[in-house]
């Protein structure tokens, strides 16, 4: 029976059912690096034997009774394919493993890893307008039933400025709310 975890997103798996589901963390690096640390940390002994990629986010899960042996598998870059063992076989071609740790952090630490994509703008903006939209109603809904149950000239007098000013302000911000949630990032 395999107890695994994934180091990235703390998947963990026991005997085929799994402890904690995980894939909402991403690495701070680029994947590829990140799965190159897995396996570096493997093959150092500082972990646990590399087993299978983790379902939640695709990088090495470490065996966590450290029983077995490794499986490594290519990385595929940007650079070439890099085939973790030893030796290392890089684009660069076969290198010891400490030359190649060298050689992924230098190709790879510098490039930003890519931003998770997040809808959390496009919730506020629900957030803002369902609110915003009850009370333009209620406001709406109030100022009608004054104008029937008082009469026109009542209207006309008392209630037809904050009215448009209500409809306008409300308005300006409904459009501003549909230009940010339309804007390109």
């Amino acid at each position: 029976m395999t107890h695994q975890r994934c180091p990235n997103c703390f998947r963990e798996e026991k005997g085929g059912s799994v402890l904690q589901a995980g894939g909402g963390r991403r690495p701070v690096v680029v994947a590829e690096l990140a799965a190159w640390r897995v396996f570096y940390a493997a093959m150092q002994g500082q972990t646990g034997p590399v087993t299978v990629p983790c379902v939640a986010c695709g990088l090495p899960m470490v065996q966590l009774d450290g029983q077995g042996d490794s499986h490594f598998w290519p990385i595929a870059t940007a650079a070439g394919t890099v085939v973790p063992g030893h030796p290392t076989v890089t684009p660069e071609g076969s290198m010891p493993l400490e030359r190649a740790n060298q050689w992924m952090e230098d190709k790879f630490s510098k490039i930003p890893a890519t931003p998770r994509q997040s809808h959390l703008g496009a919730l506020w903006f629900v957030y803002l307008l369902v609110p915003t939209f009850l009370w333009l109603s209620a406001v709406f809904f109030l100022l009608l039933l004054l104008f029937v149950a008082v009469g026109a000239n009542f209207m006309d007098d008392v209630i037809d400025f904050p009215f448009r000013a209500v409809m306008g302000v409300g308005a300006l911000a409904l459009g501003l709310a549909l230009f940010q949630a339309t804007r390109k990032r």
